[in-house]
Order: C-alpha cells, then sequence, then structure tokens
C-alpha cells in the first residue's frame, strides 16, 4: 500500500505494516510520523532515493524522470519487445 503523506494509511492498518519504505517527504516532521531519518533525504535527494530499515536506498525510474507519463511511455516500451516476439 502507498500513501502521498504520513497519515494517509489509517493506523489500524499501519500499525500492522513490518517494514516501510519513506520516500523523500516534504517537511521533516513527516519523517519523524514515519519513524525515519529526518536528515537522510531532502530536495537534492534525486527521484526514487528512499529509506528502508534506516539504510538509503535507490529504487530505478524509468527514463530518469519522476513525471508518471514519461514513466509510462518508458514501461509500455520496455515491453514492446515482448509484444514483437508474441
Amino acid at each position: 500500500m502507498t500513501g502521498d503523506r504520513a497519515n494517509a494509511v489509517p493506523n489500524s492498518i499501519s500499525s500492522t505494516v513490518q517494514k516501510r519504505l519513506v520516500l523523500r517527504q516534504a517537511t521533516e516532521e513527516e519523517y519523524m510520523l514515519l519513524g525515519a531519518a529526518k536528515d537522510v533525504l531532502d530536495v537534492t535527494s534525486p527521484p526514487g532515493r528512499g529509506i528502508i530499515d534506516g539504510n538509503e536506498v535507490q529504487l530505478a525510474i524509468l527514463g530518469a524522470s519522476s513525471n508518471l507519463a514519461v514513466q509510462s511511455a518508458q514501461g509500455r516500451a520496455l515491453g514492446e519487445p515482448t509484444d514483437r516476439r508474441s
């Protein structure tokens, strides 16, 4: 499940989550609400950078852009060679 802010997922559900990937947040307070260090990510962190289990991680971003339209187009492009073989 995903959420675009700290309280997007109800407490009754979020309390059962054992692992949490925290991506860049708008404010330091949101990191604290999510139980993540507030000094790891900042506005200069690249798209897809996150924190899991106290470790900084990088997720693959298709098309090197956080723009969903760009990522969607890149995803379709990845599937084209497979479609041609079918």
